[in-house]
């Protein structure tokens, strides 16, 4: 039995990632077919792909209500958890501040300072799969995105550098039949400041999903054949998220689909796969 197939298509940026669906032609698989990109309705909370391309230009300027108070509570839950990281004073012969009960006790290293020579945290490369089949509501992709949210903030509160991907991940579209493709954006990288509007759009707003990377796949070289309901997106399934998961983590990465924020808990055990171990 042949080996499962599973081919990456990998975008620098989201100005790469648009440049490229809205410049290619059509792909031999798609051509002669309806392009769900580009319908003129509501779909994937805009009405057309032109609104989809602006809001990921300027950000998810208008995040609902809803969005905002699952991320909030999301990030309050999660904080009230886990230990905040700071640096902690030491007791020295030489420091910025003196240790009044050290020195009047006549004690050595009476002095505090900062360890600043705390152990460097490596960074994390996180991937978040958002994509999932129309049986769910443009707000559950808010909901499940808005706790991907959460876990990058923990993670830069807790100081750890972080680069942040999205991915979509579909199987039916190769010749191989439960072969799986991925379109990757990368977002953020470790030395980027935190765009929380921007970052919230790719991995919040439903129209990545269901306006970016339907273009995507109706003109990505790697597509092989069409199918109707544009695939079946490896949330469906957990062993298919399980063979995404591991492509992943053989490239150092931490893989997570929207199947891994259904609660706040879901965070914390997220939290647990990727905090820097003691």
């Amino acid at each position: 039995m042949s080996e499962r197939k599973w081919v990456k298509e990998a975008f620098r940026n989201p100005n790469h990632c648009l440049s490229s669906v809205t410049t290619r032609d059509l792909n031999s698989a798609w051509k002669g077919h309806e392009l769900s990109s580009h319908k003129m309705r509501e779909w994937g909370a805009v009405r057309s792909f032109e609104e989809a391309l602006e809001k990921a230009r300027t950000g998810y300027t208008e995040i609902t209500e809803e969005m905002k108070d699952t991320f909030e509570a999301a990030k309050k839950y999660i904080y009230a958890r886990v230990e905040p990281k700071h640096a902690m004073p030491v007791n020295d012969y030489v420091g910025s501040t003196p240790n009044v009960t050290r020195a009047i006790l006549g004690l050595p290293k009476d002095m505090r300072r900062v360890d600043v020579k705390d152990k460097k945290v490596p960074g994390v490369h996180l991937v978040y799969e958002g994509g999932v089949n129309c049986g769910h509501e443009d707000r559950d992709l808010a909901t499940y995105g808005a706790r991907m949210l959460a876990l990058v903030s923990l993670c830069i509160r807790q100081q750890i550098p972080v680069k942040l991907s999205i991915t979509d991940s579909t199987e039916g579209l190769l010749s191989q039949s439960n072969g799986v493709v991925t379109m990757e954006v990368t977002i953020k990288e470790y030395e980027d400041a935190a765009n929380i509007r921007k970052i919230a759009y790719w991995i919040a707003h439903p129209s990545t999903f269901r306006r970016i990377n339907f273009a995507w796949m109706e003109t990505s070289p790697i597509i092989e054949r069409h199918c109707s309901g544009y695939g079946y997106p490896v949330s469906n399934y957990d062993d298919d998220c399980e063979f995404v998961r591991k492509k992943y983590e053989s490239e150092g990465a931490f893989w997570f689909s929207s199947r891994d924020f259904r609660s706040d808990d879901d965070i914390l055990k997220a939290w647990e796969r990727i905090a820097p171990k003691e």
